[in-house]
């Protein structure tokens, strides 16, 4: 092979390890491999095939999904709409239910004032940004 050819075929190889991976049933395999799928219009479920999934794990994943398939404003709020529970979007025995519309959702946003630390409580919020740099503790092959 010639040079230019290796050098072609390493770019492309690549490209498309960067790009988001996404089933043909709609589910997004986040940087973490947890799954992302939406519901409905609302609500975004998030599950994982680790026995040992993080409260972090939840957010890297859905904040992942958010800024590279649904390519949502780093600022936009992204709130729990459901804790864990049963799974039906996503391959998986538990999921956690977030969503970009508390109203639509009927979820009422936590008061600023009531802070929850390491919770997936109904009604916490999260910037895309804060969620997505929750994957910062994963290696990964590329960054965003």
């Amino acid at each position: 092979m010639s040079l230019r050819f290796t050098t072609l075929l390493a770019a492309l190889t690549a490209v498309s390890l960067a790009l988001p991976v996404q089933a043909a049933n709609g589910v997004f395999r986040a940087k973490n491999d947890m799954r992302v799928a939406p519901r409905d219009n609302v609500l975004i479920e998030v599950g994982g095939f680790t026995r040992n999934a993080g409260l972090d794990d939840y957010w890297c994943a859905v904040g992942d999904y958010l800024h590279r398939v649904q390519k949502t404003s780093w600022n936009q709020k992204v709130y729990v709409a459901r804790g864990l529970g049963p799974a039906q979007a996503v391959n998986s025995r538990d999921a956690v239910l977030f969503t970009l519309d508390p109203t639509a959702a009927g979820v009422t946003p936590l008061d600023k004032e009531f802070r929850v630390v390491g919770t997936l409580s109904v009604g916490r919020a999260k910037s895309v940004n804060s969620a997505f740099y929750s994957c910062d503790r994963f290696p990964t092959l590329f960054r965003d």
